[in-house]
């Protein structure tokens, strides 16, 4: 059985084993919205301070691809092989991740952290949106009243 996670709520979130002995938080409550929310903001940092130039053309390629329509989601328990094909279609994505010498080519795993870190970097600036129904997909547009 998972173990009981509490975090500031009267809900609890759970520790379950993911794919390849990975930890997992499941739930709904507003402590695990809250740990993604810190999660995407480590992330947001860590791949800025890589980067250095948010006006990386890349970037925008990125986000148009999911402005035109696109989503990706990519399963936990998904072969680091078959994930990488998925990122593979999001253009530039892969480039991005080698040119900044966060994965090698052809280190699938590391390549599939290192091409979740920059979607979830992405998504913390809301350049782009994610979710756990439909995976990384185009920002949610806010519409004026």
């Amino acid at each position: 059985m998972a173990d009981p996670l509490i975090l500031a709520d009267a809900r609890p979130s759970r520790f379950g084993r993911a794919a390849e002995g990975a930890i997992e938080l499941t739930g709904r409550s507003a402590a695990i919205m809250r740990v993604q929310e810190l999660i995407r903001r480590a992330a947001l940092r860590t791949f800025s301070d890589r980067l250095g130039d948010d006006n990386d053309e890349r970037l925008d390629r990125i986000v148009a691809w999911f402005d035109q329509g696109a989503a990706l989601k990519i399963g936990g328990d998904e072969r680091a092989s078959v994930a990488v094909k998925a990122f593979a279609l999001v253009p530039e994505l892969l480039a991005l991740v080698h040119d900044l010498e966060f994965a090698e080519v052809g280190d699938q795993p590391v390549e599939v952290a290192a091409c979740e870190l920059a979607l979830e970097a992405l998504a913390a600036q809301k350049r782009i949106s994610r979710s756990e129904e439909i995976g990384w997909a185009a920002a949610k547009r806010r519409t004026r009243e």
